[in-house]
């Protein structure tokens, strides 16, 4: 019998051969990339280099002096008790308002002390009790108590001339003289005397004549004129 046809193995190709090729190349690669890696020396970051440490001196104690407290991170139940409400406080007082006119004019004094005032001004004074004065070359002091309330306002007209008058004292022969108390001086005097409206108390004495008291009504801008003749009057008073 004939022998069987065999087919022939098919021959491998060129490009079979070479696909293990990248495989064993891609190996290589790694394992030099992995020992390079591994051998090279770890570098440690750089410390900052500090500058030496320098102890603070210790500070004397002063006598009589406390240690600062730690403060406790834990507050105290005292600490944490919320502050009472303050009490309102009480209202501030307006000042009041006093208008001062005065004629002719005159120099303002307030508690003892002058002020620099003019008639016309207002002044700005505190509540409560004042002592207001007006002083004049020509007229004796006027002296005026004041009780202001908050916020009042007030006009206070002072008339010199209608404020005061005049007494005329004419005796014969002379006289020693007093004015509600004080003395004035002597007969003739130099000129007469400016009193403030209303009553007053004079009092005339000689030694040989004896004393005589009078009260007397002075009117505001007006003149009162006193004649006395001390020798008739005390004939008189020897004859009843």
């Amino acid at each position: 019998s004939a022998p069987p046809f065999l087919l022939p193995s098919p021959r491998p190709s060129p490009l079979s051969r070479l696909k293990p090729l990248p495989l064993l190349l891609g190996l290589a690669v790694f394992a030099l990339v992995f020992f390079r890696v591994r051998a090279r020396p770890v570098e440690k970051p750089e410390q900052p280099i500090l500058p030496p440490l320098v102890e603070r001196p210790a500070e004397p104690e002063e006598s009589g002096t406390l240690s600062p407290e730690v403060e406790s991170p834990v507050k105290s139940a005292e600490a944490e008790t919320p502050p009472a409400p303050s009490s309102p406080r009480p209202p501030v007082p307006r000042s009041a308002r006093l208008v001062l006119q005065v004629v002719p004019w005159g120099l303002v004094y307030l508690d003892g002390q002058r002020i620099a005032a003019r008639s016309g001004d207002t002044l700005q004074l505190s509540p409560g009790s004042h002592l207001l004065e007006i002083r004049h070359p020509a007229y004796p002091p006027v002296s005026i108590p004041l009780d202001l309330q908050p916020g009042e306002e007030r006009v206070l007209e002072i008339n010199l001339f209608q404020e005061f008058g005049a007494l005329e004292l004419q005796i014969r022969p002379w006289a020693y003289v007093k004015v509600d108390g004080k003395a004035v001086g002597t007969t003739p005097l130099p000129g007469p005397l400016i009193l403030r409206r209303g009553a007053h108390e004079l009092v005339l004495s000689h030694p040989l004549f004896g004393t005589l008291v009078e009260t007397l009504q002075v009117r505001g801008g007006d003149t009162l004129r006193y004649r006395l003749d001390f020798g008739k009057r005390f004939a008189q008073e020897e004859a009843g």
